[in-house]
């Protein structure tokens, strides 16, 4: 049987295109010393891509910040159109924080210094 077709967006690496420009500001950042999520997590250290493979559900862009000493983590899933409607988050990304926050190996997040987070364009 054919797959379905493709939209241009995807055909075209629409979502990739967003994914690089969110990744570009957090670099920019990174190389200015500044502190995007504010003070108490400190300025960024690594931004690494793609790392289900490490344990996170919010793969697309995780980054690494230090402030005196102590490291945090912000994971974030990247989403190149509106994700929040009226009746909130999309069921998936709730249900991903939620088995996050919940796991018990490999134990990754943890909600005392670390992040996860929607970026979303729109």
């Amino acid at each position: 049987m054919a797959s379905e077709k493709a939209s241009v967006k995807v055909t075209g690496g629409g979502g990739f295109e967003f994914a690089d420009r969110v990744a570009a500001l957090f670099f920019a950042q990174m190389l200015a010393g500044r502190v995007p999520l504010g003070p108490g997590y400190g300025t960024i250290t690594e931004v690494h891509f793609e790392v289900r493979d490490r344990g996170w559900l919010l793969d697309d862009l995780l980054l690494l910040l230090e402030r005196g000493g102590t490291k945090h983590h912000c994971a974030l899933s990247l989403k190149s159109n509106s994700q929040v409607t009226q009746n909130g988050f999309p069921q998936d990304f709730v249900s991903s924080i939620w088995e996050q926050a919940k796991a018990s190996a490999p134990r990754v997040f943890s909600p005392d210094r670390d992040l996860l987070a929607l970026a979303a364009r729109g």
